[in-house]
């Protein structure tokens, strides 16, 4: 029952594909099809003037490929299939093509897509689309990976020149270290990062030791104490 479900649902669609409102991957001029196949046939492509008359189905009005399906189908399925097909051209007939083309598109309308019928977004995306498409591959495209390397690469590269460069310049700033005068008891220190910017670069650090006012300024007693 399997492939009977599978081939109603397709053939039912028949009628719900051609007049929906246009929602292809591509633009229409990438491909056309130009066949013209059985009425009841889920490739069909049907004008708009064939859509007044339902013909009674039969199996007949069946494409070759599809006809090939049904004489595969055991004798249960084909009574199934025959009878739903038989319903479904009635129902046509009887409610009137139109009435039940509006019923599928209002049940239909909450699955149009993510992009919820805008226009514009897909026409944007479909030119994106064709252009992918119409430009042709030159052998010389690199996957997301690759360049994700390349930049690793460039960057090591910039590091190594400024390390080979610029870093041995800087002993053209060097002071030769010398300590403290007795009278500086505070020392003032800062530290550099490494790198453009860092919250505590302008951060500077008073350093005193007690030791310092002996025996100049105090004994050790009057340290201690």
């Amino acid at each position: 029952m399997a492939s009977v479900t599978t081939s109603i649902g397709r053939a039912a669609l028949v009628f719900c594909r051609q007049t929906a409102p246009k929602r292809s991957a591509m633009r229409p001029s990438a491909f056309r099809l130009q066949q013209h196949l059985a009425f009841f046939s889920h490739s069909r492509h049907l004008k708009q003037n064939e859509f007044t008359e339902v013909p009674e189905y039969s199996p007949d009005l069946l494409d070759e490929s599809e006809r090939i399906q049904y004489d595969a189908m055991a004798p249960d399925q084909r009574e199934t299939f025959d009878r739903e097909f038989t319903t479904l051209s009635q129902t046509l007939r009887e409610q009137g093509l139109g009435q039940t083309m509006s019923e599928i598109h209002k049940e239909g309308a909450p699955f149009i897509g993510w992009t919820g019928g805008n226009e514009d977004v897909e026409d944007y995306f479909n030119d994106d689309i064709h252009r992918l498409h119409s430009e042709p591959y030159m052998q010389d495209g690199m996957t997301t990976m690759a360049y994700d390397e390349l930049e690793q690469h460039r960057e090591l590269r910039e590091y190594a020149r400024i390390a080979a460069w610029e870093m041995p310049l800087l002993s053209n700033h060097v002071k030769s270290f010398t300590l403290p005068k007795d009278t500086h008891l505070l020392r003032f220190r800062y530290t550099t990062y490494m790198g453009e910017t860092h919250p505590a670069e302008a951060k500077v650090v008073v350093e005193f030791c007690s030791k310092d006012l002996v025996p100049n300024y105090l004994t050790e007693e009057q340290r201690i104490t």
